[in-house]
C-alpha cells in the first residue's frame, strides 16, 4: 500500500493499491501516472461517470487511478433480536429511545474525525463543505465553508443533538461481549465482524433520519479505492503495457465479484449492482445515496482528519446549549486551518 512506498519510488512496486483520501498525497510525490483517454473511456463505460469522477483530479486534467472498490461508507448495524422492524429506529430520537428502553447502547464515534464529518455534512445535498484540487506541480488549493454555508451550522447543530443521548456510546465501532449494543454506525470495512458477532441477529439499515420530517439522514462519507501504476517503474512501452493489462485484470469482474464474495466489498462495475445489493449493508448504502445521505471522499488534504476531529471535540465541550456565536467560532477555526 501507498504507506509503505519507499523513499525512491523506482524501488517501489509498479502497481499498488490506494484510497480516496490519499490521493492528493500521492500525486504530490510523483507515484500517479495520468490514465489516457482509452482507460478514462474504459472506466466512464463500465463503471459510470461517479466512479470516474472520484478517479479524475481537476488541476491534472485527468484520471490517476482505476476505481475497485467503492466502500468505506457507514451504514447502521442492528440486532434484529431487539429490533423487530427497522422503522422503529430509522429516527435519532427513535433510535436512542429505543435503546434506553431496552438498556442498550448506541455505538456513534462522532468523535471519531471520519464520522464527524458525515455528521456536519448531513445537510448538504451530498455535497462536501471541503473541496481539495491538486495544481499540476503536485501543490493544492483548498477551501472550507463549514462556517459560511448554512448546513455546517444546521451540522454543528445535530453533533450537539447526538451528544446529548444519554445511550451514545463513542469507544467502539465494534458489538460489545455482552449483548449490550442495540445498534453501531460504522463503515462498511467491519461487515465481516459483525457478522460474526451478531450471527443469526446480523442486520443493516440506513443510517437514520434527524427528525421526523425524513427530510434529512445523518451524513456519510464514502470513500473509493483505486489501484495505481507507479509511473517511475512503468517507464518504457513494454512495462507500462504489461502494468496496464495487470490492473485491468484487477478491476474486472471475476476479480471485483471475488471481492465481494470473500470480503463483502461493494464492486464499481455497473454490471455488478444489482447482485451487489443483495448484501444488507450494499442495500443501505444504495438506500442513503439516493436520498442524499451520502458524500463522496475523493482527494483532501490529510489536515482534514485532525481538524474535523478537533471541531467535533469543540462542540462537545460547548455543551447542550450553544449560542449561534458560539458554533460559528468553532467552525470558522475549521475554516481557516482548511482553507489555503
Amino acid at each position: 500500500g501507498p504507506d509503505n512506498l519507499p523513499q525512491s519510488l523506482g524501488d517501489g512496486p509498479d502497481i499498488y493499491p490506494y484510497a480516496s483520501d490519499q490521493t492528493l498525497d500521492l500525486y504530490s510525490r510523483g507515484a500517479l501516472k495520468k490514465l489516457g483517454k482509452s482507460e478514462s473511456q474504459l472506466i466512464r463505460e463500465k463503471m459510470g461517470e461517479d466512479a470516474y469522477n472520484y478517479a479524475y483530479l481537476k488541476g491534472v486534467n485527468a484520471p490517476v487511478g482505476y476505481p475497485f472498490v467503492a466502500d468505506n461508507g457507514y451504514v447502521m448495524f442492528y440486532d434484529k433480536s431487539l429490533v423487530s422492524d427497522p422503522s422503529e429506529i430509522d429516527t435519532l430520537d427513535k433510535l436512542f429511545a429505543k435503546a434506553q428502553a431496552t438498556g442498550t447502547e448506541v455505538n456513534y464515534n462522532i468523535a471519531n474525525s471520519f464520522y464527524a464529518a458525515g455528521a456536519l455534512m448531513s445537510y448538504t445535498g451530498g455535497e462536501s463543505l471541503y473541496v481539495c484540487n491538486p495544481k499540476s506541480d503536485g501543490r493544492f488549493t483548498s477551501t472550507s465553508e463549514f462556517a459560511t454555508n448554512p448546513a455546517g451550522l444546521e451540522g454543528a447543530k445535530l453533533l450537539t443533538k447526538i451528544y446529548s443521548y444519554p445511550s451514545l456510546s463513542l469507544g467502539q465501532e465494534t458489538p460489545g461481549a455482552s449483548r449490550d449494543v442495540l445498534a453501531t454506525i460504522a463503515d462498511s470495512s467491519k461487515v465481516a465482524t459483525f457478522k460474526s458477532a451478531l450471527g443469526a441477529n446480523y442486520a443493516c439499515a440506513p443510517l437514520p433520519f434527524t427528525d421526523e420530517t425524513r427530510t434529512t439522514r445523518c451524513g456519510c462519507y464514502l470513500g473509493y479505492k483505486f489501484y495505481g501504476i507507479n509511473p517511475q517503474r512503468a517507464n518504457t512501452a513494454e512495462r507500462d503495457k504489461v502494468a496496464t493489462k495487470v490492473v485491468q485484470f484487477l478491476v474486472s469482474e471475476y476479480a471485483q465479484r471475488e471481492r465481494l464474495a470473500k470480503f463483502y466489498n461493494q464492486p464499481t462495475l455497473l454490471s455488478l449492482q444489482e447482485e451487489a445489493a443483495k448484501e444488507p449493508h450494499i442495500a443501505a448504502l444504495q438506500e442513503q445515496v439516493k436520498s442524499n445521505g451520502v458524500i463522496p471522499l475523493t482527494a483532501v488534504d490529510p489536515s482534514l482528519w485532525e481538524s474535523l476531529e478537533n471541531a467535533s471535540l469543540d462542540i462537545k465541550n460547548l455543551g447542550s446549549m450553544p449560542t449561534e456565536q458560539q458554533y460559528l467560532y468553532v467552525l470558522q477555526q475549521l475554516d481557516l486551518k482548511l482553507t489555503r
